[in-house]
């Protein structure tokens, strides 16, 4: 569905404000004072504006922070780094006010990454901030494999082995920023989400050292991350299942009484008229049963305690041709 919200970029300066708007390509610019600031929130009011995004630039921006939350206006502080890398990625290399109010509108409009930043605001241990910075720094998320996306953000244990020597496991490589971004949605999560504080606690109890427990905390909250943007849902304190997931009924199991019953006739294994004699059958010593790759379909019918083909003319399951 097209997003149809209004939403403005803001470049702060010492002296000056640029302001564009999304999707309707409106642009302002005034200076960073309070009367030109009154007067650009009132812009941004008449543009049908809802949420404005900028970067924070010390005291410069307080003013114009102040002014629009006093109007009711939802604000957004980006990093200026994803800001800079985000342009680079679209191709604009130029960098000025007016280029940098755009790119701020265009971060919070563009529809895929607003649609993964919310599937991860919905996990429980997540905010805002680390949703955002979260799809910023690991784009790869939902289409790679639980088990790289656990070493792309260095909470993969790997082993220290050599002859007769067997070290500590360890995590090591990765990505920094996304290992701290886990670690804190793991802090939060293990007081707010059940499921990760009954794995800490019982990898505690286990005699797990705490950190140790906490980084369980953070792969597990990876792989929900992982799941969650492959499937492209948001996340439910019960899991769906499969059928639901690819969005078909589970199968209805007739009832036992509208099986029919087989019939009670002993089967004659020593006059049975088969190509393949049963004595001559391989025997599964361990099973004590016939292998499944028998294709005979009227040995299999035998074996199965079913009458022997001699018989099967009086059976109700079975019409000679």
């Amino acid at each position: 569905m097209p997003n149809t919200t209004a939403v403005a970029g803001i470049d702060v300066g010492k002296s000056s404000l640029d302001a564009h708007v999304e999707p309707s390509g409106a642009t302002r610019h005034c200076s960073n004072d309070k009367c030109d600031r009154r007067a650009l929130r009132n812009w941004l009011l008449s543009q049908g504006v809802t949420r404005v995004v900028f970067e924070p630039t010390g005291r410069y921006h307080r003013g114009l922070h102040q002014s629009l939350c006093d109007a009711g206006l939802g604000t957004v502080l980006a990093n200026p780094l994803h800001a800079r890398r985000f342009a680079q990625a679209l191709g604009r290399r130029a960098k000025n006010d007016k280029v940098d109010a755009a790119i701020q509108a265009a971060i919070d409009t563009d529809e895929t990454l607003s649609r993964r930043a919310a599937i991860i605001r919905s996990i429980p241990g997540f905010g805002s901030l680390n949703a955002a910075s979260l799809c910023a720094d690991m784009p790869a998320l939902g289409s790679i494999d639980r088990r790289p996306a656990a070493a792309l953000s260095s909470v993969a244990p790997f082993d220290n082995q050599s002859g007769g020597f067997q070290g500590t496991r360890r995590c090591r490589g990765g990505r920094a920023h996304p290992r701290k971004l886990l670690y804190m949605a793991a802090l939060s999560g293990r007081g707010c989400y059940p499921a990760c504080k009954a794995l800490y606690e019982r990898l505690v109890a286990k005699g797990s050292e705490p950190k140790l427990a906490l980084v369980a905390v953070m792969r597990k909250l990876l792989n929900l991350v992982n799941a969650l943007l492959r499937d492209d849902r948001l996340f439910q304190p019960e899991a769906p299942s499969r059928e639901a997931l690819a969005g078909i009924s589970p199968p209805t199991l007739a009832p036992l009484s509208a099986v029919p019953p087989r019939p009670a006739v002993a089967p004659d294994l020593e006059n049975c008229p088969l190509s393949c004699s049963f004595r001559d059958l391989p025997l599964d010593k361990k099973h004590g049963s016939f292998p499944a790759s028998v294709t005979n379909a009227a040995t299999c019918l035998t074996l199965r305690g079913n009458p022997c083909p001699s018989q099967l003319s009086t059976s109700p399951l079975f019409t000679p041709t």
